[in-house]
């Protein structure tokens, strides 16, 4: 049965109380518009590594912050491990530098869930609380919380987002790219040609063996070739042309995604 009291309903069953109802007045509720905001707070990141005794080694990165300002807006830096004491000291200057420069940023780098994270976990591990999140047992972004003093001696926390956007877009940097009509293509680079005592090289064109054949024909190589046909290939060069142009690239293939879809 149903006993009624002060706008409180009793529901019974044999005796025993099985559930109640009150009766609430409400206001009608308001339909609000919400305006969706596009998060502009993203970086591109990028490191490159040579093979060692079967093990991959940094030997350069880079980052890139674009700007709908202008040129003078855009932030690109480029690091060499030539300038440090090893890739370790390079991995923690270039990381305390995102944390002081962007501040609750998202740092997207292509395959992060490949062998990039285990240079950058270890390096974040060094300088901040880390917590890493994996799907399938591979890694697809990492929460760091540096901590650091101000000018006043306070302690401030910082958080950066480390995200692998080939989670979000599961194809090629370069196919990425050409499907999206982005004008900052892909480059080609010998990537079986850096090792620990030839990162100053220069000299002649590296030959085709040390490039990706799934990446670049025979016919792209002469073509390739011909350019330095007169003139001396410089690595550290190339190094910066190639990882610049990834960095740039990325950063553009993520905001172009960022402003269709509001990711």
């Amino acid at each position: 049965f149903i006993r009624l009291i002060d706008k409180l309903f009793l529901y019974y069953e044999n005796g025993s109380l099985i559930y109640s109802d009150k009766i609430i007045k409400t206001k009608a509720l308001n339909k609000e518009k919400r305006e969706i905001v596009r998060d502009e707070k993203y970086v591109a990141f990028d490191i490159e590594t040579y093979l060692e005794n079967n093990k991959f080694v940094p030997f350069a990165c880079a980052y890139y912050k674009g700007s709908d300002k202008g040129d003078k807006h855009i932030k690109l830096k480029i690091y060499s491990v030539l300038n440090y004491k090893n890739w370790e000291d390079m991995m923690d200057k270039v990381l305390i530098e995102l944390f002081n420069e962007f501040p609750n940023h998202t740092i997207y780098a292509h395959n992060l869930g490949g062998f990039d994270s285990l240079y950058l976990i270890q390096s974040l591990c060094r300088i901040s609380n880390v917590k890493p999140l994996f799907k399938d047992n591979k890694l697809i972004s990492i929460v760091a919380k540096y901590t650091k003093k101000d000018k006043s001696g306070r302690t401030k926390n910082i958080k950066l987002k480390f995200h692998d956007s080939l989670a979000l877009f599961p194809f090629s940097l370069d196919r990425l790219i050409k499907s999206l009509g982005i004008d900052t293509p892909k480059l080609a680079f010998p990537y079986y040609f850096p090792n620990k005592d030839n990162l100053n090289y220069i000299g002649n064109f590296p030959v085709y063996e040390y490039f990706d054949s799934n990446k670049l024909n025979k016919s792209e190589y002469e073509k390739l070739c011909s350019q330095y046909k007169n003139k001396l290939w410089n690595l550290q060069l190339e190094i910066v042309k190639y990882v610049s142009n990834d960095v740039e690239s990325l950063y553009k293939v993520i905001d172009k995604m960022s402003k269709k879809y509001m990711i």
